[in-house]
């Protein structure tokens, strides 16, 4: 009887995280992501006085200057707004940061998708250099091929207290090297997952074909 109750209460706090109760992990020497990006298309740091989660996820294809840029909000109140753009920058001298944002529409299956994301902890996914790093260590991998232009993903998690990004350049191309070798990376699946289940919503990737 003892045992069947602390699994209730366990599955009972289980459901209260997925719904309610995220957690962002505080992030050492934090610095917001494309800082050049945010000034020129006029994004401002969240507030937080009414703001208690934003996600951003900035997309890029570097041998076009493509890019893409999704931000969401969780506001106090449990609802949430978005926006979104794509634009090109290819360097000092091509670049067009006059693409208009639009209002995201979230679909009916959004709060699923919120609770997975939760549930799975996939705001404090690790960056792709510590994976890398882990995968040397423990399969003694020997780096010898790196991917230059190509794509990248950064994802920031804002809260008022915990603020952390995570960066994936080529993770494509770096997990089908890995998956030559027999590595099958749990860190780079996971990640997969959480872009396919925001794109999936969202379509940040749209037009954008690498």
């Amino acid at each position: 009887m003892r045992v069947l109750l602390l699994i209730i209460i366990d599955f009972m706090m289980v459901q209260c995280k997925t719904s309610e109760n995220f957690a962002v992990t505080k992030q050492k020497k934090f610095k917001y992501s494309c800082q050049l990006f945010c000034d020129s298309l006029n994004i401002r740091r969240p507030d937080f006085s009414t703001v208690d989660l934003e996600i951003r996820v900035w997309y890029g294809l570097l041998h076009s200057g493509d890019h893409s840029f999704l931000k969401i909000q969780r506001i106090k109140d449990g609802s949430w707004r978005g926006e979104s753009t794509q634009f090109n920058f290819y360097g000092p001298s091509h670049f067009d940061f006059n693409s208009q944002f639009r209002a995201i529409t979230f679909t009916r299956n959004w709060s699923n998708t919120w609770e997975e994301i939760v549930a799975k902890d996939y705001l404090n996914l690790p960056t792709q250099d510590d994976v890398d790093k882990r995968i040397i260590e423990k399969h003694s991998f020997k780096q010898t091929v790196f991917f230059g232009d190509g794509n990248y993903y950064i994802i920031e998690a804002l809260t008022k207290n915990a603020k952390r990004k995570i960066i994936y350049s080529n993770p494509e191309l770096y997990s089908e090297q890995y998956l030559k070798q027999g590595i099958n990376s749990v860190d780079y699946s996971a990640f997969f997952n959480f872009i396919s289940l925001l794109n999936d919503e969202f379509k940040f990737k749209k037009k954008l074909v690498n």
